[in-house]
């Protein structure tokens, strides 16, 4: 860690830093996850989808760069390199070989939950070690995220998503890394 005038002892500054890579990293991967369904995604909601695909990219990254910046701030650097983030990203894969708006609006919903659940992990982790910005950051992050879980289970027909969701209680597996 580079010297700062950051008040927040070293220590705490490292564990914050830690947490904020690993969620940059899952970020990433949930620009990636979200761009995967959009270039890919086909059926008669095909538009619609997209819109939403769109408008969760240019979140998502937004998000990316406030993570980024934040760890600049703490005196650490930014760890977002394909390879890197490939290494430390918690979410589950995303499937490739789908197309339609039920399959991906199903996956971009798993990756979102994964994320989301672990931000709201992180945020207590981040309150109790002492450094309440960074779980201010976290929690916006949160709930612009929920808001992005919300839109997408909206594409889920009522008969498919409990269908999906209990299927695969365990499909999400989220080793949140905080």
């Amino acid at each position: 860690m580079r010297p700062t005038q950051n008040s927040l002892p070293e220590n705490v500054r490292a564990q914050s830093t830690f947490t904020i890579n690993n969620h940059l990293a899952a970020a990433l991967d949930l620009h990636s996850h979200i761009k995967q369904a959009e270039w890919n995604v086909q059926g008669p909601n095909y538009e619609g989808m997209r819109v939403i695909l769109r408008s969760a990219a240019m979140l998502v990254a937004a998000q990316c760069d406030a993570l980024a910046d934040r760890s600049g701030a703490l005196g650490d650097i930014a760890f977002g390199t394909v390879k890197l983030v490939a290494a430390r990203s918690f979410l589950p894969e995303y499937p490739v070989l789908i197309a339609g708006e039920q399959e991906h609006a199903f996956a971009a919903s798993r990756s979102i939950a994964a994320y989301a659940h672990s931000m709201q992990k992180a945020i207590a982790f981040l309150n109790a070690i002492g450094d309440p910005v960074t779980a201010g950051l976290f929690a916006g992050i949160t709930g612009d995220t929920e808001r992005q879980l919300w839109l997408f289970e909206r594409f889920l027909t009522p008969l498919s998503f409990p269908s999906l969701i209990n299927a695969g209680s365990d499909a999400c597996p989220v080793k949140a890394i905080v």
